[in-house]
């Protein structure tokens, strides 16, 4: 089973790859445009970082480096693809919110401003691994098996997990403040900014896989052997970064290869005219469409 569940991260991860290199190859298209490949880019790049933490923790015999990787890697490639997600879900609410002030805020939601927020929320998680490698760094341990005493393992142990569960819950909270996101943008059916409910799909798909598979591996860690821990912690792995990327992507790659751009513009501007959101107009909309690129600049 450890072997079959590394075929598939590697499957996923060459899966990964073809995505970035699609989007870079229809980086122009509409579909692409309107959701910047800037921060696609970092995405996808996340997900391999956190397809690479199975591998890692496939790799024996247990030694400091892959007691101290899986938490960097992984925690850090959370980060950064929710902190991208958020952040393209926050600025289509407030194009949507505040289309009488389109200039304004074309210079305000710009991909630079947007990175910061990124690297904001990334640099406290790194803040927080910094502070639990220093103090509580993970070390190879010997462990007796809890069914069989003649039978001992080598893990990975720290003396507190305490930063560990802090950051956490930092990322559990985060990943509230997308649900509240996604509920702002429910009603945007504008088709070229509808990869929100995509977002949202991504969201509540790691929400439920987490509420599973974190509690799992944490009250069961003591009695499983190595081989069960591996598999629960790259079966969460797998299946939420794959929901996440694959809500997100496919239904780009789908709307590419049907090929029909001008019949999404109009669409688009039909959605734009008929639309009832809050503080916005059909004619600020609609200029909206034609500044999608200065958004993302």
């Amino acid at each position: 089973l450890k072997d079959f569940a590394l075929a598939l991260t590697i499957i996923f991860m060459v899966v990964t790859i073809l995505f970035l290199c699609g989007a870079i190859y229809w980086s122009n298209h509409l579909r692409i445009k309107a959701a910047s490949i800037f921060f696609l880019e970092i995405i996808l790049i996340s997900g391999l970082m956190c397809y690479s933490v199975v591998i890692i923790v496939y790799v024996e015999p247990v030694n400091y480096i892959t007691c101290i990787l899986p938490h960097w890697v992984g925690h850090i490639g959370f980060l950064l693809m929710f902190g991208c997600l958020f952040a393209k879900t926050f600025r289509v609410w407030q194009i949507f919110r505040f289309a009488r002030m389109l200039e304004k805020m074309t210079y305000n939601l710009s991909d630079t401003r947007l990175l910061l927020f990124v690297a904001i929320f990334v640099m406290i998680g790194v803040t927080l691994l910094v502070v639990h490698t220093v103090m509580f760094l993970p070390v190879p341990t010997i462990r007796q098996d809890s069914a069989d005493i003649t039978l001992y393992y080598l893990e990975c142990k720290s003396t507190r997990n305490d930063i560990l569960v802090a950051l956490f819950i930092i990322e559990f909270l985060s990943l509230f403040f997308g649900v509240f996101l996604s509920f702002k943008t429910r009603k945007i059916e504008v088709l070229e900014y509808n990869e929100s409910s995509h977002i949202s799909q991504s969201i509540y798909s790691i929400l439920f896989i987490a509420f599973i598979f974190i509690p799992m591996a944490y009250f069961l860690e003591d009695k499983l052997n190595p081989n069960m821990s591996f598999l629960i912690t790259a079966g969460g792995i797998l299946l939420g970064t794959t929901t996440s990327l694959w809500f997100l992507f496919i239904p780009k790659f789908y709307a590419i290869f049907m090929n029909k751009p001008e019949n999404l513009r109009r669409s688009t501007r039909s959605s734009l005219r008929s639309q009832d959101l809050k503080g916005s107009n059909p004619v600020a909309l609609t200029k909206s469409l034609t500044t999608t690129d200065s958004i993302a600049k």
